[in-house]
């Protein structure tokens, strides 16, 4: 993907509104691209052929403070064939930028740990010129491979189904056989205190009648290769070039669907607290740190792409936690447990048999609403201990 931004700025705030700095920033458009397009082709308003063809970014001016402020972003799809399909995005999408932005302050003196901070975002026309006639429109080109997808039935899957966490209807549903959980438990156990992982590989599945899409799990690949210590795991060439191997042996036309990885929590000194305080505490909940989130956003960009965490807890069965897209942001996601086998696998009779084949303290930040309506983020600024 070629990209030529618009020059942005986070101007970070403090609580009474005293500024405390500006940092310079690039910002990431893909997952917002991919977020727009799987929404087109979800509506009915674009079909996979068209998924990879030319959008546009254009900037949402602030309704209050009015350029350079930005309220958020549209993504625009310039197929002619789907009539001008947007979608629109808030300033919270640059809030994981604010992070790194108040970081820096941090370091620069002019912060302290802790601090509750708010930010603003700023863009200003690049050394490229804008055309200010359009907003600035951003056109992008891509060329990529077709898509694989399969014509299928969503009700059939549904009906061999239990939801877990599925709280949000409108995300892409993704289904998850009970077998792969149960690979992932048991080789996070025979890990033990250090961190392991693997591929999720599967199918992404249309719906004709509902015009709606859907990600099948078909099976998980362990990664070989991987670095792994008690609070990082490191995939090497080995790592990809052994789940592209797989995806061939198999010979099932399936795709990298995400990856998963497991937190030994019972080793992060957490032996010592009580099981009641142990269930509660945010480590066994699953989450992705911020070296997780790059290697998500650098690999598994695309929209139906996922992330599971699989935290070893000492007071029951390892916890299973899922991640994905949305609106442009990973975010915790529910997900369905296939109590069966795929509805698919007999339209595929000589498929092969299935394949049994950093740092990790994360943030609970938030965003809201600052009193007034600005759409900025508010977040605490905190270290992450090991």
């Amino acid at each position: 993907m070629s990209e030529d931004l618009n020059r942005c700025i986070i101007e970070i705030r403090s609580e009474t509104g005293s500024p405390l700095g500006q940092v310079a920033v690039d910002v990431d458009f893909a997952p917002a691209f991919e977020w727009t397009r799987l929404a087109g082709v979800r509506s009915g308003r674009l079909a996979f052929g068209d998924y990879d063809k030319p959008a546009s970014v254009m900037p949402l001016w602030h309704v209050k403070l009015s350029r350079p402020y930005l309220q958020g972003f549209r993504i625009q799809l310039d197929s002619a064939v789907n009539a001008g399909f947007h979608c629109d995005f808030s300033a919270t999408y640059f809030k994981g930028l604010a992070t790194q932005a108040a970081a820096l302050l941090v370091k620069a003196g002019k912060m302290r740990l802790n601090d509750r901070f708010f930010y603003l975002i700023a863009a200003y026309p690049g050394e490229t010129g804008a055309d200010e006639g359009n907003g600035g429109a951003l056109e992008i080109q891509d060329i990529a491979p077709a898509i694989p997808v399969r014509e299928s039935v969503f009700s059939r899957f549904m009906r061999i189904a239990t939801a877990r966490d599925c709280t949000d209807t409108g995300l892409l549903p993704v289904f998850i056989p009970g077998r792969v959980l149960a690979e992932v438990s048991s080789i996070t156990q025979q890990a033990q205190q250090i961190e392991t992982g693997g591929f999720l590989i599967g199918h992404l599945h249309h719906d004709a009648a509902s015009a709606d899409v859907f990600v099948e799990v078909a099976a998980q690949v362990p990664a070989t290769g991987t670095v792994g210590e008690q609070s990082k795991l490191r995939f090497t060439s080995e790592s990809w070039t052994a789940v592209r191997s797989a995806l061939r042996l198999r010979r099932r036309e399936e795709m990298l669907l995400g990856w998963w990885h497991s937190h030994p929590v019972r080793n992060w000194n957490c032996q010592d607290c009580p099981p009641e305080k142990q269930k509660v505490c945010p480590l066994t909940r699953g989450f992705l740190s911020e070296q997780d989130q790059s290697l998500h956003r650098a690999v598994f960009s695309r929209a139906w792409c996922i992330a599971m965490v699989v935290s070893d807890v000492s007071y029951g069965d390892p916890g299973i936690a899922v991640f994905g897209w949305n609106e442009g942001m990973l975010e915790a996601r529910g997900f369905y447990v296939l109590d069966s086998p795929s509805p698919e696998l007999d339209e595929f009779p000589g498929a092969a048999d299935p394949i049994d084949c950093g740092d990790r303290k994360g943030s609970g930040d938030t965003v809201s609403a600052r009193p007034g309506g600005l759409p900025v983020g508010a977040m605490n600024l905190h270290q992450q201990e090991e």
